[in-house]
């Protein structure tokens, strides 16, 4: 897979968000870990995370959590990886040569720059809103 855990988590939790968000306000994270099956410590440190980024917002209190604003339903998947991983997508040697670049390609290296570009546009026009028309039926709310 092209994505961290860390990052597919996060998008996971994003998309629930916009998908549920009316059902209410904020949700807490221990009911997305939850709905999602993710642990939910891990989860709530990514989710502090993307507040962090101005992704997100969070409130405390009985009907606090976290929420989606609606001007960042249209952030795309590639900026939302790179927020949580702070390095370019498949930046690395499909092979794991280094360094693997134009002076010093693996076998690989031409063919994979060719999918690597048509998987990040991919990444770069589908955005948070658009991913959460397919969302997965078995996290119905």
């Amino acid at each position: 897979m092209f994505f961290s855990k860390r990052s597919n988590y996060g998008i996971q939790a994003l998309v629930f968000l916009y998908r549920f968000r009316d059902k209410k306000k904020y949700f807490k994270s221990k009911e997305i870990a939850e709905r999602l099956g993710i642990k939910p410590s891990y989860l709530t440190k990514i989710l502090q995370d993307l507040v962090k980024e101005g992704v997100l917002v969070s409130t405390t209190g009985p009907e606090g959590g976290f929420a989606l604003p609606e001007e960042n339903e249209e952030i795309s998947l590639l900026q939302i990886y790179s927020f949580l991983e702070n390095k370019e997508l498949l930046s690395d040697c499909v092979m794991g040569w280094k360094p693997c670049n134009a002076d010093n390609p693996c076998p690989l290296h031409d063919k994979w720059d060719q999918y690597k570009i048509n998987i990040l546009e991919k990444l770069r026009k589908t955005s948070i809103k658009q991913a959460s028309a397919t969302f997965w039926p078995q996290f119905e709310y």
